[in-house]
């Protein structure tokens, strides 16, 4: 078996035979790769809601009948999930719209009226503890959820996310000071859930 190889190597023929063998899941990959490069130029350079709810409702119709189409069906079973489980998340998620309240200052919210996170927390921390989370979600998911259909798996994690969310109501209405620290409500909350789930 010759391989056939470019200058800088890139291309040899053990590339192309494995291309051709599953020429399904690269056929995938190239149709993924066309709805993000379709999908993040719309989203730079059209300015109507509309027409990105539309092409975002296209893409993920695409992007889920295709990988059913291409994928085996337990293949393409973790694609739908994984992107039903990124919609929910985009739908449920509070992180972004309450950054400022979590690390304003004390001249933005006075005394207890917010909980003054140092960016030292904010970033540090909070990557740590998703980090660590990550390692025991991966070994919890792979143990507890092998045998599970897609829609519990789904169904649990959406559980999860909209369980987290409560916590960052009672963080911002303030329900907890003098019960239990802002810090320790906010590593349960939303915004270090969503990037476990």
């Amino acid at each position: 078996e010759a391989k056939v190889s470019m200058e800088n190597g890139v291309c040899n023929m053990s590339q192309i035979r494995f291309a051709r063998r599953h020429w399904r899941l690269v056929t995938f990959g190239l149709i993924i790769s066309l709805t993000a490069v379709v999908h993040t130029l719309l989203a730079a350079f059209v300015k109507s809601n509309t027409v990105l709810f539309i092409e975002t409702l296209t893409v993920i119709v695409i992007n889920t009948c295709c990988s059913f189409y291409f994928l085996e069906k337990q293949v393409a079973m973790i694609v739908t999930y994984t992107i039903l489980s990124k919609v929910l998340l985009m739908v449920a998620s509070t992180n972004g719209q309450y950054e400022a309240f979590y690390i304003g200052k004390e001249v933005c919210l006075p005394g207890d009226s917010g909980p003054h996170f140092q960016l030292s927390f904010w970033i540090g921390n909070t990557s740590l503890v998703t980090n660590i989370m990550y390692v025991i979600a991966t070994y919890a998911f792979g143990m507890f959820t092998r045998t599970w259909k897609i829609r519990s798996a789904l169904a649990v994690t959406t559980v999860l996310i909209m369980v987290a969310c409560i916590f960052d109501i009672i963080i911002i209405m303030r329900w907890n000071v003098g019960v239990i620290s802002d810090k320790v409500l906010y590593m349960i909350g939303e915004p270090v859930v969503t990037k476990v789930v």
